[in-house]
């Protein structure tokens, strides 16, 4: 997880996106089940098209505060950058569950990632990390904050349901079927 897997991906989705005029990239976890309909409708309400969509990174915000004593010795190296930043001490990043950023976010990302063992900011958690080479970037960021009430997922699924895992998936194949047949959602 945290040995450079979505730094690969965002480096791969960029070069896709590039060939392929594709405005936005999304990440999610493994057990994070998307509900395709209001993902949809987020992405139709709240994510512009290009050449609108620069440095866009859409998802629910975390606080590292919650990690412990930021100000300690052992912390310091890796806060000066967040500090020198924004001149303050404030630390978000996106939660890993799903999370969307604009083609040249991605690309800021990737070329970031590329530069190797960055200790003087990275932490070695993947979420923290990818937000971290995200605002490396020499444009403001728009931040998209998603709150619990408008997630078009759930996360923690298999934790959830164990080894009934697969009956959601079933559910939920079910119910966009339905919404396709009823025309409410167009074939994708």
């Amino acid at each position: 997880m945290n040995e450079g897997k979505s730094q690969t991906w965002f480096k791969y989705a960029s070069e896709i996106m590039e060939a392929y005029e594709i405005d936005y990239v999304a990440k999610s976890d493994t057990d994070t089940l998307l509900y395709l309909d209001q993902l949809l409708a987020f992405i139709d309400e709240n994510l512009p098209p290009a050449p609108y969509n620069r440095n866009v990174l859409a998802g629910s915000i975390a606080d590292k505060w919650w990690w412990g004593d930021l100000h300690s010795e052992e912390n310091k190296p890796t806060e000066s950058f967040f500090i020198d930043k924004f001149g303050k001490d404030l630390h978000l990043y996106v939660e890993g569950q799903c999370y969307i950023m604009s083609k040249d976010l991605a690309q800021t990302v990737a070329r970031e990632a590329a530069k190797g063992n960055r200790q003087d900011f990275l932490e070695g958690h993947e979420d923290h990390d990818i937000s971290a080479f995200a605002w490396h970037s020499s444009k403001p960021i728009k931040l998209v904050i998603i709150a619990l009430e408008q997630r078009f997922w759930q996360h923690r699924v298999k934790l959830k349901l164990g080894s009934n895992f697969h009956r959601i998936w079933d559910s939920e194949i079910l119910r966009i079927t339905e919404l396709v047949g009823a025309g409410q959602v167009e074939k994708i």
